[in-house]
């Protein structure tokens, strides 16, 4: 059949359609030739700016990838949408759906008469139950409709089922389970999830000879979504302030001794953290996941976007402990915040838990340690190499011994020293020993260190940067998981070279690297606070992650046994006060000239 007279047999047979009269002239059989189609088809031409058209024994379904949303709710970061509409082969009954952005997942549905429904997908972690809510304004009224649990792992079976790749069809077929399977009983809704029930369950036909889609237009083409003129109403109140808690996952920072443990808070007022803090209990006896019942781990969080984290240290090896999310609110006064139905809560109404009570296990305490040992070599630090060298030997023994008195086996500690001076003075300004595995290459290392000597330097800042810069550039750090440790001591006296006509890093370059690595890594700094013309302060560095800095040397390069005991101590929850950062007021920096 040629297009052009395809074009007119469609045009008859939706005239017939529209006007519902069989004795209207056309092709044998009046509309219900198209009714009775029995497949969707693709419609490839004359569809406006619409990404994917189908026609279907139902009616019309586009899909367009990236709206702007005209007023975005509150808390919503995107500001851009993909979008299916339907319209039914009369004309008379027009949906859009607004979608997110990554998954395709429905954010909310308006229908002609302005009635919305919205999606709150409460946990989008992918190995986590997720629960979704649907609130539907039925004109003014507000009510929540549906809730569902369901695996996050459950799309890649949804979008197979009928839809393949097609990202129209598992976009129908994402909106058509949630509102089926939540339990959703408006009318208007169920109709149309009835009706992509339908499509979904034709034989997708993409070969067929449609390929141009007949109809009656608007003006400015099938724009759906300004018919419908969708807009992004907050939720009401009584949505906008009930609060959901989940409990996330496990990950440990050392085997057996430590671990993080996560959670999610969601309500969609922005005023929760006022009104009440949130965290995790913990404790090998289910019973006593309460905050009331003194369980042995209780800890708040710190929010980020929907997770909260807290840290756990201190725990037994071998062991397995039990764990919840909680939301414990400061006072009696509320501000109209309320738990939602499947949160457990207090007796007097102060507490809320999440049901769902996960467990882990706490492996052997192992620990694997990766250290450089970075240090100024230069002139001025004369006085003080023979101190930063007896450390530096003595690390191994003095951690080892450490990891014995708290029940921590060391495993492996493996050690490099990088030696610096000045780039621009000097030309062994960069000295990079082989890595030592401690204590079986003992004499190796012994023998690098001792070999050092104190000179040279030229102006006083140095090329401390550039050895950071090196250390963080080691490809084995080993793994990133809770029996790994990545170390970086430096030991200098003078501030670090700056400026273009010095050195080709940049302190923010040089962060960059530092973020990369591992999670379990720590910087110790022994070095001074202040500045010179072509030199930063170390101080810089202060704001970094996981970064402890001694900065009065005078004292500060003795210390290395304080050092040791805080990371220790951060492992197992027995550590020591936090090492200053601050030079204290009674001390003046004053640099040591290198000649």
């Amino acid at each position: 059949m040629r297009t052009k007279n395809l074009f007119v047999w469609i045009l008859l047979v939706l005239t017939a359609v529209s006007c519902k009269n069989d004795d209207e002239p056309g092709l044998p059989g009046g509309g219900d030739n198209l009714a009775k189609l029995g497949q969707i088809a693709m419609v490839t031409e004359d569809i406006g700016d619409w990404d994917k058209a189908y026609l279907t024994p139902d009616g019309y379904f586009l899909y367009r990838d990236g709206i702007s949303a005209p007023a975005a709710r509150e808390g919503e970061t995107d500001d851009k949408y993909d979008c299916l509409s339907y319209m039914s082969l009369d004309k008379k009954t027009k949906v859009n759906i607004l979608l997110s952005k990554d998954d395709k997942l429905p954010a909310q549905i308006v229908f002609e008469d302005k009635t919305s429904l919205y999606f709150s997908y409460l946990d989008d972690e992918p190995e986590e139950e997720t629960v979704l809510e649907l609130v539907y304004d039925g004109g003014g009224k507000m009510e929540k409709i549906g809730n569902y649990r369901y695996s996050y792992a459950e799309w890649e079976t949804i979008k197979t089922q009928y839809a393949g790749e097609d990202i129209l069809m598992q976009a129908l077929s994402y909106f058509n389970f949630l509102v089926k399977e939540s339990g959703c009983t408006s009318s208007s809704i169920v109709g149309l999830t009835e009706t992509f029930d339908d499509v979904l369950s034709l034989e997708i036909s993409l070969d067929v000879d449609i390929d141009v889609l007949a109809l009656e237009k608007d003006d400015e083409g099938f724009v759906f979504v300004s018919d419908i003129n969708v807009v992004f109403d907050v939720v009401v109140e009584k949505v906008f302030s009930e609060l959901a808690l989940w409990t996330g996952e496990a990950s440990f920072k050392v085997g057996g001794s430590s671990c993080t443990l996560k959670g999610s808070i969601w309500c969609a007022s922005q005023t929760f953290g006022d009104y009440g803090v949130y965290g995790i209990v913990c404790d090998t006896d289910k019973s006593k996941l309460k905050i009331d019942a003194n369980p042995e781990f209780s800890g708040t969080g710190i929010q980020t976007d929907k997770e909260f984290e807290v840290d756990f240290r201190g725990l037994q090896p071998r062991t397995t402990y039990y764990y919840r999310a909680y939301y414990k609110f400061n006072s009696s006064d509320h501000g109209n915040l309320k738990f939602v139905d499947n949160v457990e809560v207090s007796s007097d109404g102060q507490v809320g838990y999440d049901t769902v009570i996960k467990e882990f296990t706490t492996g052997d305490n192992i620990l694997n340690v990766d250290v450089v040992m970075c240090m100024d070599v230069t002139g001025s630090m004369s006085g003080l190499i023979n101190t930063v060298k007896k450390n530096a030997l003595n690390f191994y023994d003095i951690f080892e011994k450490a990891c014995v008195e708290s029940n921590i086996i060391l495993s492996s500690l493996n050690t490099q020293v990088i030696a610096f001076r000045d780039k621009n003075e000097d030309k062994d300004w960069l000295l990079k020993s082989d890595v030592y595995a401690m204590p079986d290459d003992r004499e190796l290392f012994s023998g690098f260190v001792n070999g050092l000597r104190a000179t040279g330097g030229g102006d006083i800042p140095e090329s401390g940067l550039e050895a950071l810069d090196t250390a963080f550039s080691r490809d084995d750090w080993g793994k990133d998981d809770g029996y790994h440790r990545q170390v970086v001591i430096l030991w200098t006296d003078a501030p670090y070279l700056t400026g273009s006509s010095y050195t080709d890093l940049t302190l923010e370059n040089v962060q960059l690297k530092w973020d990369s690595m591992p999670s379990g890594r720590r910087l110790v700094l022994f070095a001074p606070n202040g500045t010179q013309s072509n030199g930063g302060s170390w101080s810089d560095l202060d704001s970094w992650i996981n970064v402890m800095h001694l900065t009065d040397t005078s004292t500060g390069f003795e210390n290395i046994d304080y050092v040791i005991d805080n990371i220790i101590g951060e492992l197992t929850g027995k550590g020591k006060t936090e090492l200053s950062r601050v030079q204290p007021s009674s001390v003046t920096t004053v640099f040591t000239p290198n000649y």
